[in-house]
């Protein structure tokens, strides 16, 4: 059950972050339908139900299982870009991983995410006409879609500059450090 409700919160995690109240909702729409197979749910869902009526502001309240449940293969959603999501890499051997997307104009926003709980560790604008490439090092990110900038991935912190006179359309690397 412990595990179970783990992942619920997991899946919810981006939606409590920005609104804890919803954790009711969020419990009785990814559980209400697991209650058969998982009987100590039962006095969880009974709680939430009551404490959303007790609740003055209004709200969504699920009547049936209507959020993704536990289980399945997504594990949770990470909030934090305001545009499509253009190139995700994920470090090998650390559960970290790096976003990127179109920001605002001549911008692209770059997310570091801590893949252990959804948690956005740095975030950061770079210049770039079209959305930037991304490649991941041991303990760096390197960003560009003209020039390429290089960030510490712990500090985000950014490193070097490299100056590119052509769009970059892949970037990659064979080394461990920048």
């Amino acid at each position: 059950l412990i595990g179970l409700l783990h992942e619920v919160l997991l899946l919810s995690s981006s939606n409590l972050r920005s609104d804890p109240q919803c954790l009711a909702g969020q419990l009785l729409g990814r559980t209400l339908t697991l209650s058969h197979d998982y009987p100590e749910l039962s006095s969880l869902i009974r709680g939430a139900r009551s404490w959303v009526q007790e609740v003055s502001r209004p709200m969504m309240i699920p009547q049936s299982s209507c959020l993704i449940a536990p289980g399945g293969p997504l594990r949770m959603s990470l909030a934090g870009h305001p545009q499509r999501v253009e190139q995700i890499v994920l470090k090998a051997d650390e559960p970290v991983a790096v976003s990127v997307s179109a920001g605002y104009g001549d911008t692209s926003l770059v997310n570091v995410w801590d893949l252990t709980l959804g948690d956005c560790l740095h975030s950061f604008v770079v210049l770039s006409k079209k959305c930037a490439r991304i490649t991941v090092g041991d303990s760096w990110i390197a960003v560009g879609s003209a020039n390429v900038e290089v960030i510490h991935l712990k500090t985000g912190e950014r490193m070097r500059t490299i100056d590119n006179a052509d769009r970059i359309v892949c970037l990659t690397s064979s080394q461990s450090s920048p």
